[in-house]
């Protein structure tokens, strides 16, 4: 692994230093073990950013302290990131095996891409500006599903995961009666949402619909599934049927976090409105997902609004009718 102590020489560029990695194949039962071995040598590297692919990877990125370090799920939205932190005299270290991983397809593809591409200028913060990048709509006809009018829908992109839509979904697939709940301890339990308050299903599936506390999603993902593995082949299960990225539901409750990216678009909501519209809207006009930046479906007396991280549901309201 000397290659890493290449990043030391970054004092001659002004631009951003990045260290984009794929995985170490062909390791057998040591991979955990050699893979390990990266956590001090990322951490004592001056990368500004590092990107990391594949799951051999994640346990490493979740040990390291004091770095901007982000697991990706798949090769096109680390592809994505990367291509934007590639700013004006910037140093890329990219490195994988040449086997075993998709990583190489990114090494390969990186400079013709970038030589399409406006490089940057600089921001204060990666996930702030493809946010900012990811602001998009489109107006369906309610009767018809006929795409009315939309806006940047190619550029379409969240930094959040769609969690709380999928488990809403699950309780709507099964048509639950309601029945009363008793919450439990969770690690984001607050004097609103404590152990032992008393709630129902109804109650949380309302919930899900507005951007939800935490706690709120724990609850009903331990309603409805039980454990991990119930929720994982739920959710494998759902992109599989409606072909949607497997980067829309990384953790369970949606929340951003830096060290692993989550991202969906206003084509992986619409899939989903398509089979979803009614029950949708069963407590609501509005589903709402995400908390700085909301993304999501607004029903109108005509038309629906299906958009991707907008700061202003007001704008967003002002385009339809009630």
């Amino acid at each position: 692994m000397q290659y890493m102590h290449l990043i030391v020489k970054t004092q001659f560029f002004t631009g951003n230093k990045i260290i984009a990695l794929g995985k170490i194949n062909d390791l057998g039962h040591k991979s955990a073990e050699v893979h390990a071995e990266l956590v001090d040598v990322l951490t004592h590297s001056n990368a500004d950013y590092i990107l990391c692919l594949d799951n051999d990877l994640r346990p490493v990125v979740n040990k390291i302290r004091n770095k901007h370090i982000t697991w990706y799920p798949n090769k096109d939205l680390l592809m994505n990131d990367l291509m934007h932190l590639c700013n004006e005299d910037s140093l890329a270290l990219l490195k994988s095996s040449s086997g075993g991983t998709e990583f190489p397809e990114i090494a390969k593809a990186l400079p013709q891409r970038l030589t399409h591409f406006e490089l940057a200028d600089n921001f204060g913060d990666i996930f702030e500006e493809m946010s900012h990048l990811g602001q998009s709509y489109m107006i369906i006809d309610n009767k018809t599903n006929d795409i009315i009018s939309s806006h940047n829908v190619e550029q379409s992109q969240t930094i959040e995961g769609m969690g709380p839509l999928l488990y809403y979904f699950k309780a709507m697939d099964d048509k639950l009666d309601n029945e009363t709940i008793t919450m439990q301890e969770w690690v984001t339990n607050n004097d609103k949402h404590y152990t032992g308050k008393q709630t129902d299903l109804f109650t949380l599936l309302e919930s899900m619909t507005l951007s939800p506390h935490p706690s709120e999603t724990y609850e009903l993902v331990d309603y409805l599934f039980k454990n991990f593995a119930n929720r994982k082949r739920y959710t494998e299960a759902l992109i599989s049927k409606f072909d949607l990225s497997n980067s829309i539901a990384i953790n369970l409750t949606g929340r951003f976090r830096v060290k692993e990216r989550q991202c969906y678009s206003v084509l992986d909501l619409f899939k989903l409105y398509k089979a979803y519209k009614y029950d949708l809207f069963k407590f609501n006009n509005m589903f709402i997902l995400g908390l700085n930046y909301k993304s999501g479906f607004i029903r109108g007396a005509e038309q629906t609004i299906i958009f991707t991280s907008y700061t202003d549901l007001e704008e967003l309201k002002a385009k339809i009718k009630f």
